[in-house]
């Protein structure tokens, strides 16, 4: 969608905050007057129906409004509940039940990670979430930049996998998304215990991915999908000019042909930071035997 930082900080921030603001006097009015349930049902049906039209939306016009239509479904839950809430227990227990009714989102959405892994382990698969170097927690709390070579905690991270009673060591294999389309084949190019790799987003020459995002993002930098801050922070130098050269060794060139065990390349059709011609140019390389190359078309979500 070329959405910029203004753009997301709009519909992160005004979009759903100017209605879900502004209409929770009303509907804590309509709960004086009339069902309170159905007023929480009318608006639970709503914030659904915009949510789902946020994953829709094909324009930042679309989904600022489907962001405005998740904050009123989203007014319209709140006021009746804390009514009902008030009405259903006494003073002594109120706050405790209106603790339990704040957790619901953050309790919901760790049961769905949980309810999910138990669906893999039931399936007989068993997953390790890392953040690497440049990722998450590893850039964030403990100050670990990105670096080139991530055949090194890819290997700390097999060497805890196979630690493990519970774990098949010679069936370990590597997943990751994004610029984990770099990573994770060239950790498995030089670590060779792992048995099979999935990259959601191929990468091949991360510089000249770099190269033509910078000079977009020199051009126009609302039109771009990137921020100029964002390879410094996660290389851990200080501007762009400094990341343009520590990125020059991200690259899969006589790295690739390297890679011995199956892979699949995972690919959106309309990704605007890298278009699958690169993710082809890394199928191309791949040395392994059992390749495969998935593009995902806008239909399927790609």
């Amino acid at each position: 969608l070329h959405l910029s930082d203004t753009d997301l900080g709009l519909l992160g921030g005004f979009a759903f905050a100017l209605f879900y603001s502004l209409l929770a006097i009303p509907f804590a009015w309509l709960a004086d007057r009339f069902s309170r349930v159905w007023i929480i049902s009318a608006g639970l049906f709503l914030w659904s129906g915009f949510t789902a039209m946020c994953g829709m939306a094909g324009s930042f016009a679309v989904l600022f409004l489907a962001r405005m239509g998740v904050g009123v479904g989203e007014a319209g839950g709140v006021a009746p509940a804390y009514s009902l809430i008030a009405d259903w227990f006494p003073p002594r227990s109120r706050a405790r039940a209106l603790a339990a009714y704040s957790f619901g989102i953050p309790i919901g959405s760790a049961l769905g990670v949980l309810f999910g892994g138990l669906e893999l382990a039931f399936r007989g698969f068993h997953v390790l979430a890392i953040d690497g170097p440049g990722q998450g927690e590893s850039l964030r709390l403990r100050n670990l930049p990105s670096r080139y070579d991530y055949e090194v905690p890819a290997g700390a991270a097999y060497d805890y996998v196979a630690s493990r009673g519970d774990v098949a060591k010679d069936r370990v294999a590597l997943m990751a998304y994004s610029a984990g389309g770099y990573y994770a084949p060239r950790a498995v190019a030089f670590e060779k215990r792992y048995k099979a790799v999935v990259a959601w987003g191929g990468h091949y020459d991360y510089h000249a991915a770099w190269q033509a995002r910078w000079e977009g993002i020199k051009k126009s930098a609302k039109g771009s999908a990137t921020s100029h801050f964002q390879l410094p922070w996660v290389l851990g130098v200080p501007d762009m000019e400094a990341a343009m050269k520590k990125v020059k060794d991200f690259t899969l060139e006589g790295v690739a042909d390297k890679i011995t065990c199956p892979i699949l390349i995972a690919h959106g059709g309309n990704d605007l930071l890298t278009p699958p011609s690169i993710a082809q140019q890394l199928y191309d390389k791949v040395g392994s035997k059992d390749k495969t190359f998935k593009v995902f078309t806008a239909e399927e979500g790609g």
